[in-house]
């Protein structure tokens, strides 16, 4: 097996001399210009991911349709502009591309969960910013050969839309070697020092792209989920909710760039999908791009004036634009709509506060304390409202609530704080 992982980087190296671009800057010829950056490797060896690139920028060499930035020349683009090496966000792939004066720009990522790769990928249009398609395929107890194919399979898929040539036929397979220590150094043995299991079907075989949908929505282990919305997408790449609450995990694992890629092509598959586009704002808020929040709760509002949560986070934005009397307007709309939600009654009470209303201010978090005792935030919030309005004696009371409730490990330095404030308000 190692034999023949070297075998095919040295041919992929042969490859790459052959398409090397020659100029500092420019592409010549008439062939459509790409960059194709390494996949981030997830669960995986780097060096794994590097060979599973080189297999992508392969199968796109030979379809004759492209001409690829050569290694050395990205490199050295990367370094100049000082980008990161892996995880760059759209406009960082856009500035790439420009400085490289090619068309398109192809990223993705190399993954393991569990026992099943993944390959995922994007193609953008660097004139327009926009992402042309993606490409996600997966392979369950793959050895280095059904690897090197599946990222073959992936490359021709994500070309399909943008006028790629047909895949070009496979090579026949190499007769299996057979197995000895130690194990290959390029494919992930499940366990360590262990020989890969044999090529097996998933264990979702003959399951509908609905069904492992519904799988992922009745478990409860993230990584399982996320697992299931990636075969369901593999089955049915427009099927929109797959997307989007794949999207919604990845979130909650911090990995705002992948979700938002999955958001886009939800959008793309249904302009009209409300709560993608809710999504889609609350991914950018959290990389701070408060403008493209904004427009994109704004389209979900549009499509549904009654989605109350797309108002709550439009108000959020306002609040951190500086404008509280927007973010009033907003908040005030999503506890119309939900009167009894606590979350938007207490960010009432921010943007009043924000306005210098404060007897307003102090009524909405009492309100919210009210629907919810255990709302902790608002003790403090009330607390430090009341001293700044005078009233030492509410403040020390509700600022000792906060202590009482406040047991979180990532809040203890606030606690601090309330405790700190108390001693500041008995002028000790």
């Amino acid at each position: 097996m190692k034999g023949k992982f070297l075998v095919a980087v040295s041919v992929f190296a042969l490859a790459l001399a052959l398409i090397a671009v020659p100029t500092t800057h420019s592409i010549a010829g008439d062939k459509i210009a790409v960059v194709v950056l390494d996949l981030d490797a997830v669960n995986v060896k780097a060096g794994d991911a590097i060979v599973i690139s080189d297999r992508v920028r392969l199968a796109i060499f030979k379809t004759g349709t492209y001409k690829l930035v050569d290694r050395k020349l990205l490199e050295s683009a990367i370094r100049e502009l000082k980008l990161p090496q892996t995880g760059l966000s759209e406009k960082e792939l856009v500035k790439l591309g420009d400085f490289l004066q090619a068309q398109k720009i192809i990223s993705g990522q190399f993954s393991l969960m569990g026992e099943t790769h993944t390959i995922s990928l994007q193609i953008l249009d660097i004139r327009t910013a926009t992402i042309e398609n993606m490409a996600s395929k997966q392979c369950y107890r793959c050895d280095t050969q059904a690897l090197f194919a599946l990222a073959s399979s992936a490359a021709m898929e994500l070309l399909q839309i943008t006028g790629s040539q047909p895949e070009p036929p496979p090579t026949p397979p190499t007769p299996p070697t057979p197995p000895a220590p130690p194990a290959p150094d390029y494919v992930v043995p499940p366990q360590p020092h262990q020989p890969l299991q044999p090529l097996q079907p998933p264990p979702v075989s003959g399951k509908s792209a609905k069904q492992l949908y519904d799988m992922a929505t009745n478990e409860s282990d993230i990584n399982k989920r996320i697992q299931f919305y990636q075969q369901s997408i593999s089955l049915d790449p427009n099927y929109a909710p797959a997307h989007n609450d794949l999207a919604v995990d990845l979130l909650d694992l911090n990995r705002v760039d992948e979700a938002i890629r999955y958001l886009q092509n939800a959008l793309r598959i249904d302009p009209n999908y409300s709560y993608a586009h809710n999504n889609l704002g609350y991914a950018y808020r959290r990389q701070g791009k408060l403008p493209q929040a904004a427009v994109e709760f704004q389209t979900a509002l549009r499509i549904d004036p009654n989605y109350a949560t797309a108002h709550n986070n439009l108000g959020k934005v306002y609040l951190d634009q500086g404008n509280p009397s927007g973010a009033l307007r907003e908040f005030e709309a999503a506890s119309r709509i939900k009167p009894k939600k606590a979350d938007y009654i207490f960010n009432i009470g921010r943007a009043q506060k924000r306005l210098k209303n404060y007897e307003a201010s102090v009524k909405a978090y009492l309100k919210c304390l009210e629907i919810d005792p255990d709302y902790i935030d608002a003790y403090y919030n009330l607390a430090d409202l009341y001293a700044d309005m005078g009233n030492k004696d509410a403040a020390i009371y509700y600022f000792q609530k906060y202590i009482q409730k406040e047991t979180r490990p990532s809040e203890q330095k606030w606690v601090e704080k309330a405790k700190s404030r108390i001693q500041q308000l008995r002028g000790l």
